[in-house]
């Protein structure tokens, strides 16, 4: 039994639209729930320069880093983000390594979703503007063989080189 389907011009171009319309609003449904931006932890840790022996913090009431007021800094800065991991562990081998290679890392503790989920972001910085940045990024992405980030802190962590 053979079926033959005839589709005219018009009828084919309303199918084709629909599917686009479909496609684009599961799209941009997908767009909208996935726009949760990480937020910045209250506690950010020291960089391990200025306090080898501190761990990166895991609990929200720890208080292993002493936060700066925000009107103490008087612009956004930004820094380069080379690394994002789940466990602190990871974080702190990563920067132990990039302090062995002459680099001045710190984490950064992040609230990734609804769920509460911690991300620490390895970074290096800050960096008073921009372009600062991005000539570091790229002198590391140079170096390193690996891609980085440019991301805007509203304040640098109290520690962090400046």
């Amino acid at each position: 039994m053979i079926y033959t389907v005839k589709l005219h011009r018009v009828t084919l171009l309303v199918l084709v639209a629909g599917l686009l319309v479909v496609f684009g609003l599961i799209f941009f449904a997908g767009m909208l729930a996935g726009v949760h931006r990480a937020q910045p932890h209250p506690e950010e840790t020291a960089p391990p320069e200025s306090a080898p022996e501190q761990p990166v913090s895991e609990q929200p009431g720890d208080e292993t880093a002493a936060a700066e007021p925000a009107a103490a800094v008087p612009q956004a800065s930004f820094a380069v983000q080379v690394a994002v991991f789940t466990t602190a562990e990871d974080a702190a081998a990563k920067v132990e390594e990039l302090t062995a290679r002459g680099y001045q890392p710190y984490v950064v503790t992040l609230r990734a979703d609804r769920r509460q989920t911690l991300l620490r972001s390895v970074r290096l910085g800050p960096f008073a503007g921009r372009r600062a940045a991005e000539k570091a990024a790229l002198g590391f992405e140079i170096g390193e063989g690996r891609e980085t980030s440019i991301v805007r802190e509203a304040a640098p962590p109290a520690s962090a080189p400046r």
